[in-house]
């Protein structure tokens, strides 16, 4: 199994049945013990995608619970509405059962960022926020040399002089 760390098992369960939380709809497989050796598939081009499959492979009665991020206000999950910002909470029948979940996220402008006199915008869709690379001016904020040194762990201030309000 690859990486698991999107997926956890859920100790506070409302019900005798154990529970999985899908954290994040990465592309994993994970085999979560503590929730009696179940499988989680999640097939997902996450976050360049909208959509996810999840797949829950379990041995007895258990909660699927799917994080839905608080900016997918449009979220589905098996083609019925899935409130935003919240653990959306399946019941499985032991065996597999397949989940799936649209986010259908919006572009977003989101203003308040700069300086108050720029008036300087985002422009997010979803978990992506649509930015420019201007030329870079690296200046080290802050360097790492105590003991232990962390030479590839330096805290940057960064700034351009390039254009970058561009329309």
């Amino acid at each position: 199994a690859s990486s698991n760390a999107a997926i956890v098992a859920d100790s506070i369960s409302d019900s005798d049945s154990p529970a999985v939380v899908v954290a994040s709809l990465v592309p994993v497989v994970a085999k979560v013990a503590a929730a009696g050796g179940a499988t989680v598939v999640v097939d997902s081009q996450y976050p360049f995608e909208d959509e996810a499959t999840v797949t829950l492979i379990a041995t007895a009665r258990t909660l699927l619970r799917i994080r839905v991020p608080g900016w997918a206000v449009h979220a589905a999950i098996n083609g019925k509405p899935a409130r935003n910002g919240t653990l959306h909470t399946l019941r499985c029948a032991a065996g597999n059962t397949s989940v799936r979940v649209q986010l259908k996220p919006s572009v977003v402008v989101e203003e308040g960022w700069g300086s108050a006199h720029t008036r300087a915008v985002a422009f997010t869709r979803g978990p992506l926020v649509f930015a420019l690379a201007p030329a870079e001016k690296r200046l080290v904020a802050q360097a790492f040399d105590a003991v232990p040194a962390r030479p590839h762990a330096p805290d940057w201030t960064i700034s351009t002089a390039a254009t970058w309000n561009y329309a």
